[in-house]
């Protein structure tokens, strides 16, 4: 008989200890009005600053969340309902997407 292929295990972490980036997305909406989201945004406390990405880009907001200052940390909402999460920690993702489902059109 054939023998399975071996796998072999190979432990990334210990490889790049602390270059781990966490990512989470979620769709909550059919879609969003960004323009209201964006006033919205504004008016949340300094950690959270929108930026802009790009004239040709005008289907998604970027928030760039500022909090110990050692790992970049970003959120991406994007019109067609869908939130991204790039390295954000729990407490701020429940944050804005609070305050993205409270603008939900």
């Amino acid at each position: 008989p054939r023998k399975k292929p071996a796998w072999k295990e190979s432990n990334f972490a210990n490889q790049y200890e602390g270059q781990y980036f966490s990512l989470t997305a979620y769709a909550t909406a059919d879609w969003y009005d960004l323009n209201q989201l964006k006033q919205r945004l504004t008016s949340l406390s300094k950690p959270f600053q929108l930026v802009h990405i790009s004239d040709l880009i005008e289907n998604v907001l970027c928030i760039q969340i500022h909090r110990d200052g050692t790992k970049k940390s970003e959120a991406f909402i994007f019109d067609d309902g869908a939130v991204i999460f790039w390295n954000v920690k729990h407490d701020d993702e429940k944050i804005i997407l609070k305050e993205v489902t409270r603008t939900f059109v």
